[in-house]
Formats: structure tokens, sequence, C-alpha cells
């Protein structure tokens, strides 16, 4: 059974995939972040964001680590700026460390879902409140950059309604409800 309807874009949402549906795409990619799938799943419950659009954001930005940037980087999200001192051209540089990558790309859309009230923000965003993903998407990849918004948007929806309607078991948890409930 679904949890919610794939219309429902809200970045407070409980967890679309299973850490066994993320290394079977991330597997299907040959990403070389496979082996994350069960921290993706700790990481929406913790930060209240859908491991789901972590994962097509990450498709979208680098398909799936396999190419541009997070080939080298271990960044999922092509997040600007240093990580502990480390940054190669202009994106963060997580040598190697995918969880780390991933933890990252979870709580920046935590902090634009907060609008950069939370402790782990420094460093990262901070600012404008964001309530959907594709909000989020706006500030993530900004049209000053090159970015075509409406189809990294659409890319996105398109993948994150295409898991939630596949799937069977779904981990559910929100920002104010962090208990994980097999559904």
């Amino acid at each position: 059974t679904v949890l919610d309807t794939a219309d429902n874009w809200s970045l407070d949402h409980g967890c679309s995939l299973s850490a066994e549906e993320v290394e079977a795409v991330l597997k299907a990619y040959n990403s070389p972040a496979v082996g994350v799938g069960e921290a993706s799943v700790g990481f929406c419950k913790e930060y209240g964001i859908d491991n789901a659009y972590w994962l097509a954001q990450f498709i979208h930005e680098s398909t799936a680590g396999t190419a541009g940037a997070a080939v080298e980087t271990a960044n999922t999200g092509n997040i600007i700026g240093s990580y502990n001192g480390h940054q190669k051209g202009r994106f963060r540089d997580y040598q190697g460390d995918w969880k780390m990558g991933t933890q990252q790309h979870f709580q920046l859309l935590a902090c634009y879902q907060s609008g950069g009230a939370e402790s782990f923000c420094d460093g990262l965003y901070s600012g404008k409140k964001h309530d959907t993903i594709v909000d989020a998407i706006a500030t993530w990849a900004p049209a000053e950059d090159q970015n075509d918004q409406a189809s990294y948007a659409a890319a996105v929806q398109k993948d994150v309604s295409n898991w939630r309607a596949a799937h069977t078991t779904v981990a559910t948890t929100s920002s104010s409800d962090l208990r994980a409930k097999v559904v």
C-alpha cells in the first residue's frame, strides 16, 4: 500500500523507497554509491526528507554518480562549496565517502525545508523555506547557472511517481514522527 499519492511533493514526506529498492536502482545505473541504500532510509527518517527525492536528484545531477563532478567528489547533489576544506572545482569533495555525500544532500534538503533553522545547516543553505521538492529545485538548480528548472523538476517528479507507484512496502516518517512503520 502506498502511503501518499504521487502528487504530494511536500519535502516533509515519508520514505518512499526501501533500502533494497534504492540498491536496485543504484545497481541498475552501475553507481559507485551502491551500498548507501540503508543509509538513505536512515537519513530519510532522521531528516524527514523522502529518499526518493534524494535518489531522483542524484540521478538527474550525475546519472547516479557515473558522470560529472560526482565521479571524483562523491557529491550526490553537486553541492557547491567546501567540505572539511575539500573541494574540487566549485563542488564539495567527500573524498569517496558516498555515505557522507548522501547525508549532506539530505541535510541540504532539510535546510531548505526549515529555512536554515537547524543546527546542521551551518555551512549549507539557510534562507527561504521551501515546502515542496519543486520549490527546492528552483533554489538547488538556479536558472542563472543555465539550469532548466522545469525539466529538472519534471524528471524528479517522473522518477518519484514511478517509484511510488511500483513498490508495495513503504517505510514512513515525517519530521514530527520519526518512528518507522511498514504499511
